[in-house]
């Protein structure tokens, strides 16, 4: 009889309850810290909490790994109803998640820990191929060479809403932050090799910087398109995200647009209205 496998992964790749139930991923809720206390991400806090607390406390928030206990307790979960397991870590540059994830994996033979080297979207994205090839009855080595081999394709990147949090974080610097503040330039946030890295501004209202990051970002697929875009928002109304997919329709040839909606892990760098763009290159 096949195995079967479990892919499961962190709650920084954004992935809803919906996406969730539909492609059979589980998500590991990571830890939240703000000011003396602590929350389990979108059980017990949400981006929106996250930052009324950072504008109350003015301690900026950060996202953690649970332990590698608390790993363990879910490896052991899904490998007694017959598991095996393939767990897709966000960047180990950025969160402890692969370091925990595979100090709990050493107590089992069947437990596959991959560091994405991406987060957010990036890492929906490659949550969402580990699920596809599951569906072709591929092996968990199957699998995890599969992810392996595209994770460096992914390109993800983000509009940061302002710069405040990514100052507190030590990403960019007092000026940048005033500069931000004062004149209206918004930050792009690129994952590059698995670490965040701010490059350049985005300059007006934060509805065109947005397009504006959205044609520079989007030069990158071409003409040949992609499969699947994947737009990841945070605090957007529903019109601003039926505007911003259309508009990515509109200049790309993106095969369909996904919208996921963030966690507070990418949040805890850059603050409410942010969005995020992940996608992958042709070679």
């Amino acid at each position: 009889m096949k195995t079967k496998i479990a892919i499961t992964t962190d709650s920084a790749a954004d992935i809803g309850k919906s996406f969730a139930k539909e492609y059979d991923i589980h998500i590991i809720p990571m830890v939240i810290l703000s000011g003396e206390s602590q929350f389990k991400d979108g059980i017990d806090i949400t981006p929106v909490r996250m930052l009324e607390k950072y504008e109350e406390t003015k301690s900026a928030p950060k996202a953690t790994a649970v332990s590698a206990q608390e790993y363990k307790l879910v490896f052991s979960s899904l490998i007694e109803k017959g598991f095996d397991v393939v767990h897709i870590c966000p960047s180990g540059k950025l969160f402890p998640c692969y370091e925990n994830a595979c100090f709990a994996a050493n107590a089992f033979e069947n437990v596959h820990v991959i560091d994405s080297q991406s987060v957010s979207a990036g890492l929906m994205l490659l949550c969402l191929e580990a699920s596809r090839m599951r569906l072709e009855e591929k092996s968990a080595d199957e699998i995890v060479s599969g992810v392996e081999a595209l994770k460096a394709q992914i390109e993800t990147s983000f509009l940061a809403a302002d710069a405040q949090l990514l100052y507190k974080s030590g990403l960019c610097t007092a000026l940048e932050k005033t500069g931000s503040s004062l004149f209206g330039f918004y930050p792009t946030v690129d994952i590059t090799d698995g670490a965040i890295t701010v490059g350049e501004k985005q300059r007006g209202s934060l509805d065109s910087a947005r397009k504006k990051f959205l044609d520079r970002k989007l030069e990158a697929l071409g003409d040949g398109g992609s499969e699947c875009v994947l737009l990841s928002v945070c605090g957007l109304d529903q019109k601003q995200i039926d505007e911003l997919r259309a508009y990515i329709k509109e200049i790309s040839c993106a095969k369909c647009v996904t919208v996921s909606e963030a966690g507070c892990c990418m949040a805890s760098y850059c603050s409410d209205g942010f969005i995020g763009l992940a996608f992958k290159r042709e070679l």
